[in-house]
């Protein structure tokens, strides 16, 4: 197993490529003389190159190994980040960023790639949720590392220290990172991807692990609305309710670790989907109640951040499980869906006048439907004896 702090390095590179970079729009519109708006295209289009990257980089490491591909992505998202250093507009900022997200997510598919290549089961699920967990609390204190290096050096020194990042991936994977890969695998392409979606469960355990993980987003993105105009919240609160949704995605994972190898993997989708069900489902009963409160809203979004938490391990580790060789493509679409589902969520979440009301409903309805392919699913599956 390659060290822990390595895989966390490359994770790293392309979440915080997008956590630490939103403190600095600011700076960015006045240096530029660009509205807040046009600014969000440096997140908004760095997200969309992270998430179609992994379907690239994914079944580009079956063929050629893991090795070189992230190697090779690294660098191009060093070399954007220079590029975004000396951008001397906004459309190539725009540009560097683009860059920079598709570089940047060679490390985030990869590193979970190698990890079901070197391990199974128990050792595989515990490695993954440490990772989760480390990814997590970094991207909490992304904001406020960016917000105080841009505050007091220029938002430039953001990309320098990103590219210091990169850097420091690329000198770890040529000194420590040993092949993984079977680089037996050939052809690729479309043939690749209908191999892994017609591996057994594919598609159950995808779709449950997308509607309940990513979809957290919809309630991240919506708490400030519903906690200062439905609660009748200062503003002061969100930035603490924040803490809540990290707590309970931390415990999440920590609780998938602790399950690892004592309880049957199934058995935990199971659990962990039916109590994403029941808080949304009580979210969105309390909204169309007239009940909503701050305590049970918050209580509500720990219970789903702890499924989110739960099942960013535990769907990962069996949707890898059947599909051979192919896991980089596997891992590849699996980040890509979760990232779509996200999108949508956030989306849905925001329609509509009563954003209480639309989120609560699209988070009920998102667990709902990975619930029931999920249970269709592990009714028709033959009972296992095996834990995860």
């Amino acid at each position: 197993m390659p060290p822990i702090w390595l895989l966390t390095i490359f994770t790293a590179a392309g979440m915080l490529g997008m956590h630490v970079f939103a403190p600095a729009l600011p700076l960015i519109a006045a240096d530029f003389a660009a509205t807040p708006a046009e600014t969000q295209y440096t997140i908004s289009l760095y997200v969309a190159a992270l998430a179609v990257g992994q379907l690239v980089y994914g079944p580009l490491s079956d063929r050629l190994g893991r090795r070189p591909v992230i190697i090779g992505g690294l660098a191009l998202f060093v070399a954007a980040c220079v590029l975004a250093m000396l951008a001397s507009s906004l459309g190539q900022l725009i540009l560097a960023r683009i860059l920079q997200g598709f570089g940047g997510c060679a490390g985030l598919v990869l590193a979970r790639a190698i990890v079901q290549d070197v391990s199974q089961g128990s050792n595989s699920a515990g490695t993954i949720a440490t990772l989760n967990i480390v990814q997590l609390i970094g991207s909490a204190v992304a904001p406020v590392v960016g917000l105080a290096l841009a505050g007091h050096l220029g938002w430039r020194v953001v990309p320098a220290m990103l590219c210091a990042l990169g850097l420091a991936g690329i000198a770890g994977a040529v000194w420590w990172l040993r092949e993984t890969g079977a680089r037996a695998v050939r052809g690729g392409g479309v043939g690749a991807y209908l191999a892994v979606f017609g591996a057994p469960g594919f598609v159950a355990y995808l779709t449950v692990g997308a509607f309940t993980t990513t979809t957290l987003f919809c309630l991240v993105s919506t708490m400030p609305f519903v906690v200062t105009a439905n609660l009748a919240r200062p503003e002061g609160d969100v930035g603490r309710c924040y803490f809540v949704l990290v707590a309970g995605v931390i415990c999440g994972g920590y609780v998938a670790k602790r399950l690892a190898g004592r309880v049957d993997l199934d058995r935990v989708i199971l659990a962990a989907t039916g109590l994403g069900v029941l808080c949304g489902g009580a979210l969105l009963a309390m909204v169309l109640s007239g009940t909503l409160a701050l305590l049970p809203y918050l209580a509500g979004g720990f219970g789903f951040a702890l499924t989110c938490g739960i099942m960013g391990v535990a769907a990962l580790a069996r949707t890898t499980e059947k599909v051979g060789a192919l896991k980089g493509t596997a891992v590849g679409i699996y980040g890509f869906t979760q990232m779509a589902a996200g999108a949508l969520s956030i989306v849905l979440g925001s329609v509509g006048p009563d954003v209480a009301l639309t989120s609560t409903l699209t988070l009920a309805a998102f667990a709902a439907g990975g619930f029931l392919v999920f249970l269709a699913h592990w009714l028709r599956a033959p009972r296992r004896g095996t834990g995860i």
